[in-house]
């Protein structure tokens, strides 16, 4: 969706829903399918400009003696959702009526797809994981922002995510499911079209389990795997069958093999068996934000190869570091040039680690910290012994350092990186 587009979304948020006079253009056949839907191409000529829109035509039946129900709801959830403007949620331009007695959703075309298609596009890109991650920021600051308004999504998946043209994730079809499910025959909850895969166990195990704010959660990590490996959930099971089984056995999604460990653990904290344990959207960005900056200092500490032990040590150090630092602080170092990423990365890796060892007991560490000039430490003249460190352990720390300082990358090696006997340290 382009800004033009975005523009005539928040001017016209408030008028009327149904646009069906206003809409132009509308293409003979569909030009996608859904589970329950299919979607037609139209333009909107609103008093405010014009755009190409996506026009998704219910085909669900109603229930049996509520013909006219589903049609009467669905109205008014559109002109509830209509209002919902949001940056990460797709936004709704109204309703058609011309497909039968059930009210057309009319919303802005998307060139790039869903998300599963723009990731698969950009697989060559260099910066990739970066991408993802902030796509996975997007969706879940736009879930959050539903869930603030108590409304939960109920079918969250890569097929719900579109990317607007400035390559931003927006949620769409948020409630949908769930109207469908109360006033139709839809069955997109419980396994039409693989929908089964990103279903919470307790909407399977639990008598009268609606969707909520933890199942929204649960299917997020469900949508991290599926974006993140290009694989379904529970991609080790050949067919739905077998997926609620190991749904029925509490079984959480396999761990693709091309997952790192810092976005395993985003998926760990969404699909958790007992509800309470799943994180909450905020503690998810935590951990993704943590996650943008690790995807970024692995490749100044990595120089572009898979990490060995000494480099996963550092990483995993780090990024506690952060994770143990203020999350509103840690939030956008992601988006700061590489110098000023790796002096705020350093600093809070350096207080962490001398915090953790004792003050003044680590003097590799305080000598970094007194000479980089970011916090303010009173150094004694005193001596103290130190473990030798050889090349290979301390040269990947060296790397950061040289982000901030060449010069002292050098110095910090010369003085520190020792393969002999204990060496004596006058600071």
């Amino acid at each position: 969706m382009s800004a033009d587009a975005d523009h005539i979304g928040s001017a016209t948020a408030d008028l009327m829903a149904n646009i069906t006079d206003e809409l132009h253009d509308i293409s003979l056949r569909p030009v996608g399918h859904g589970g329950y839907s299919e979607i037609y191409t139209g333009v909107w000529r609103s008093t405010f400009g014009s755009m190409k829109v996506a026009i998704k035509v219910i085909r669900a039946a109603p229930r049996p003696r509520s013909t006219n129900e589903l049609p009467r709801v669905l109205r008014r959830e559109i002109a509830v959702w209509k209002r919902l403007l949001h940056p990460n949620i797709h936004f709704l331009c109204g309703f058609y009526e011309g497909f039968g007695s059930v009210p057309a959703l009319v919303s802005p075309w998307y060139e790039n797809g869903d998300i599963n298609d723009y990731v698969r596009l950009r697989t060559a890109d260099p910066n990739i994981g970066l991408m993802k991650l902030k796509l996975f920021a997007d969706v879940v600051t736009g879930l959050e922002f539903l869930h603030k308004h108590h409304i939960v999504h109920g079918d969250i998946k890569g097929g719900n995510v579109l990317v607007s043209s400035t390559g931003v994730a927006r949620l769409c079809d948020f409630g949908l499911s769930r109207l469908l499910l109360e006033h139709s025959q839809s069955t997109t909850s419980t396994g039409g079209n693989g929908t089964v895969r990103w279903m919470a166990p307790e909407l399977l195990l639990v008598d009268g389990a609606h969707h909520s704010y933890e199942s929204d959660i649960w299917a997020c990590g469900c949508l991290f795997i599926e974006v993140w490996s290009n694989v379904l959930p529970y991609h080790d099971k050949a067919n739905n069958h077998q997926v609620l089984i190991a749904l029925s056995r509490h079984e959480p999604p396999a761990r693709p093999d091309d997952m790192p460990n810092i976005v395993w653990s985003l998926v760990q904290s969404c699909c958790v068996s007992e509800t309470a344990g799943r994180a909450s959207p905020s503690s998810l960005l935590d951990i993704i934000h943590v996650s943008l900056t690790m995807e970024r200092v692995g490749k100044m500490v990595q120089l572009n190869h898979l990490p060995n032990v000494v480099e996963s040590k550092l990483l995993a150090e780090i990024a506690t570091s952060l994770r143990e630092a203020d999350a509103h602080g840690v939030a956008d170092l992601y988006e700061l040039s590489d110098i000023e990423l790796a002096t705020a990365v350093v600093h809070y890796y350096l207080v962490w680690a001398v915090s953790r060892s004792g003050l003044f007991q680590n003097p590799l560490f305080e000598w970094c910290l007194a000479r980089i000039n970011i916090y303010h430490l009173l150094v004694p003249t005193e001596q103290y012994v130190v473990e030798p460190v050889t090349l290979a352990e301390l040269r990947p720390f060296a790397r950061l350092i040289a982000q901030v300082s060449p010069g002292l990358a050098k110095r910090l090696m010369t003085k520190f990186a020792k393969s002999t006997m204990p060496f004596v340290i006058v600071v």
